[in-house]
């Protein structure tokens, strides 16, 4: 069934302190009398820790709202973040996700050349250049950043690693396989935009435009800002 509740929001922020970093969250029931549904804080011992810090929050905040997969909450959840070696190099890679998401193309092969240029090892990045130069029809450039990332799928987490196969094989024209890839995903982490997003892609270039119109109106309805899959929407409609 489908509810009209909004869904929970999250606030936080990240606070230095004596003994290194401190994140305080507060998620919220917008529109409610006691907005406030729980808090939820972590400690990271430096710099270099932010990054298990916030995998660790994530999973507290997931064993709050009743997602009984979290086994520990005090352990990094591995499926649900990217993996790079340092904020820097995290901090491009989401720069170029949203300039991506913002219909900026050349914009985004920037921060994601930045983010590579920091961590040679973000695979993740390497799969952005490639997802990017193959819409811009750099054929040339995307096979070897795609190659590259796909050398780097051992340093992926499960997640990351469908994302790039299945990025890969819809770059390549297989259809059927970036299928296959995002429908795994998808079945493991549901709300992930990004696998709807390629799946409605996948149906769409096998002619199956009632369900591309499907998938790409639940990825749009995620993330509304991401002009990208709106107008999706729009060319599977």
């Amino acid at each position: 069934p489908v509810s009209n509740r909004p869904p929970p929001a999250i606030t936080g922020t990240i606070e230095t302190g004596p003994r290194g970093y401190r994140l305080p969250v507060q998620v919220l029931r917008p529109g409610t009398e006691d907005a406030k549904l729980f808090d939820a804080v972590v400690e990271a011992s430096g710099k270099e820790d932010v990054l298990n810090a916030v995998g660790r929050l994530a999973a507290r905040v997931r064993s709050g709202l009743g997602d009984t997969s979290v086994v520990n909450a005090d352990q990094v959840n591995i499926n649900e973040t990217f993996t790079a070696n340092s904020l820097e190099a995290a901090h491009a890679y989401i720069e170029g996700q949203n300039l991506l998401a913002e219909g900026k193309p050349e914009d985004a092969l920037a921060a994601y050349r930045k983010a590579v240029e920091i961590d040679p090892n973000l695979g993740r990045a390497y799969s952005g250049i490639g997802a990017v130069a193959n819409n811009l029809r750099r054929r040339d450039e995307a096979l070897e950043a795609y190659n590259k990332a796909l050398s780097l799928l051992d340093r992926m987490t499960e997640r990351e690693r469908f994302r790039t196969r299945g990025s890969y094989y819809a770059a390549m024209g297989n259809a059927e396989k970036a299928r296959d890839e995002n429908e795994q995903l998808v079945e493991k982490f549901p709300s992930d935009a990004a696998g709807l997003s390629n799946l409605a892609l996948a149906y769409f270039n096998m002619w199956n435009f009632a369900k591309a119109l499907d998938l790409g109106r639940q990825s749009a309805a995620i993330y509304p800002g991401n002009v990208l899959r709106q107008s999706n929407v729009a060319l599977y409609a």
